[in-house]
């Protein structure tokens, strides 16, 4: 009978199966990791939904009131608007020709 043949003795099996329990810890520990993640990502689809039911609220709110404001105060808010871009440029131009 050679070392080779030798049957593995109690120390073997010992090794054997603390290295079984140290594998079984860690695939716990990834399984749970794992659980964490899905929730994670659940959560975020769950706010991502949220968030686009809010925008496309928030969106239709500003095509009822596009239609609702009547022409002329939107023209009114575009020449304003034209004004104070004029008045901006006029000041521009006088601080940096002083």
């Amino acid at each position: 009978m050679t070392p080779d043949d030798e049957e593995p003795g109690f120390d073997d099996f010992d090794k054997a199966d603390e290295a079984l329990e140290e594998l079984r810890a860690r695939i716990l520990r990834l399984h749970a990791e794992l659980d964490q993640t899905a929730a994670s990502v659940d959560d975020q689809r769950i706010q991502m939904d949220e968030l686009r039911t809010r925008i496309e609220a928030l969106e239709r709110d500003i095509k009822a009131l596009k239609t609702q404001m009547p022409r002329t105060l939107r023209l009114t808010v575009w020449t304003e608007r034209c004004v104070w871009f004029t008045a901006g440029t006029l000041v521009a131009t006088l601080l940096w020709l002083l």
